[in-house]
This record gives C-alpha cells, sequence and structure tokens, in this order.
C-alpha cells in the first residue's frame, strides 16, 4: 500500500485491520509502516471497530451459541470453513 500511494497509483488508504493482527502469519509484520502512519493526506485509520454496536455484538454472540448447539447435536456448524467439503483439493 505505501509504495502505491507514494508511485501515485492510490488515490488513498482506509483500514482497521492490520496485517501485523493476523497470528497465522509467522512472517507478519510487527508494526504498521512508518510510511503508511506518516502519509496523513492518504491515509485513514481506526481501531478494529466494525462490531462495536450492541446489535451486531448480540448477533455475533448467538450465532456463536447456535453454532455450539449444533455440535453437541452432531450437526456441523452453519457457515464452517474447515468442513471437509468446502476445503480445495491441493494439486501436486
Amino acid at each position: 500500500m505505501a509504495e502505491a500511494l507514494a508511485a501515485g497509483n492510490l488515490g488513498g488508504y482506509a483500514a482497521d485491520v492490520f496485517e501485523l493482527e493476523d497470528w497465522a502469519l509467522p512472517q507478519r509484520p510487527r508494526a504498521i509502516p512508518q510510511s503508511l502512519l506518516d502519509d496523513v493526506s492518504h491515509t485513514f485509520f481506526t481501531p478494529h471497530l466494525g462490531t462495536a454496536v450492541d446489535e451486531v455484538r448480540l448477533a455475533i454472540e448467538l450465532e456463536a451459541a447456535h453454532n455450539i448447539l449444533q455440535v453437541f447435536q452432531g450437526l456441523t456448524p452453519q457457515g464452517a470453513v474447515n468442513h471437509p467439503s468446502s476445503r480445495v483439493p491441493r494439486s501436486g
């Protein structure tokens, strides 16, 4: 993003989720690149607030409870992403 902004290939960048938050990436960055933080005229950063609304948090909690009940009933939870039928076969 920083390179695209500096080259004029991107008009602006906004984010509330950052690569450094992805603990599954062993080589994840430890901080937001300083060049992005310094470019205040083309960047906008907020804390991760997308679910900071009571109604949304309640919906998330109810979905989690529903999924737990489905597991106890021997069912695959709705929206499971690790179900064998949803896996993409590896080539090679």
